[in-house]
């Protein structure tokens, strides 16, 4: 028998496959067994595929798992983060009583709570539990954490990461007051990555912590995909987006002439109707030039305007 496993290396993310020694035999020889040493997989994720030579000899396998904590884990940070009115009072009592654990909640507590967030959204609301029961802020040494790219995320960070999720608006919004954190919100391939319709939410509280929108943003969302169409005729079509359409209405009101030509267009004049009700949006000077501009062909037929009238 002869074990793979693929390991991802936590440097540049990338995957190779590990190939044990091949295992035969007597059952005294295989690793673990007797004196033989437990062949350990030293990865954080891994893949076992066994291969046998498809015998008549019967064989089996024992596999244990087992895995290190993150940095600082112990019981404390174990009831710390567990999201229950009980253990809250615990946690707060403990740390009245020891002036010891009142230091290990506000410091490495605090690094560990966010990075666990960041691993799992499920956990955000117990970071935030965290930060209001300590009443700490990001030190410099989290927000470095928060702020080192992750290979095996693509190069995401845990603040990206946490942003995207938006699985906790009011830890997020506790985080953003630190200045570092704060810049590093003010980022347009962030923006970019949440203006997809299942992120909508978290892109209008992103934009909510940038004053102004991120310089490139208009030409971003205009310029045409690769699929043809531009990303904000994608979300201006969008029923489920409609709210995220009105916040960058709001903040970018170059970008009211682009939504009306994206919905004068045959199939989408219903958003239309949308965009002039409910937006007060109405056709200018400069969207009737843009109906009327006439494609590379050069006929007179072959404009916005002469293909919406065609198609009634």
């Amino acid at each position: 028998v002869t074990l793979r496993w693929t390991q991802v290396n936590p440097e540049d993310g990338s995957r190779q496959v590990v190939t044990s020694d091949r295992y035969s035999g007597s059952s005294i020889n295989w690793p673990g067994a007797g004196q033989m040493p437990a062949l350990e997989i030293p990865s954080d994720r891994f893949e076992l595929r066994f291969v046998s030579d498809n015998s008549n000899t019967k064989w089996g396998y024992r596999l244990v798992v087992w895995a290190h904590g993150p940095p600082h884990w112990c019981r404390l940070s174990e009831l710390m983060l567990h999201d229950s009115k009980d253990a809250d009072r615990l946690c707060r009592h403990l740390m009245r009583a020891s002036t010891r654990l009142a230091s290990f909640g506000g410091r490495e507590m605090v690094e560990l709570a966010l990075s666990t967030a960041a691993d799992n959204s499920k956990d955000a609301r117990a970071a935030l539990a965290v930060l209001q029961r300590t009443r700490a802020e990001p030190t410099g040494r989290v927000c470095d954490a928060l702020l080192r790219p992750n290979a095996v995320e693509g190069g995401t960070t845990p603040w990206e990461k946490l942003l995207m999720e938006n699985a906790c608006p009011k830890l997020n919004e506790r985080l953003v007051r630190s200045p570092r954190l704060h810049v590093a919100a003010h980022s347009l391939e962030l923006l970019l990555r949440t203006l997809v319709p299942k992120r909508r939410a978290a892109a209008i509280a992103l934009m909510r912590y940038q004053r102004t929108l991120p310089d490139g943003l208009h030409a971003a969302l205009v310029g045409p995909s690769e699929h043809g169409s531009s990303k904000w005729q994608a979300l201006v079509r969008d029923e489920e987006c409609h709210g995220l359409v009105r916040t960058l209405l709001a903040k970018e009101p170059a970008l009211r002439s682009p939504a009306l030509l994206a919905t004068l267009t045959p199939g989408f004049t219903y958003f239309y109707d949308v965009l002039n009700r409910q937006y007060g949006l109405n056709v200018d000077s400069s969207t009737v030039a843009q109906l009327l501009r006439e494609d590379a062909a050069g006929s007179g037929s072959n404009t916005q305007w002469a293909r919406l009238v065609l198609h009634g």
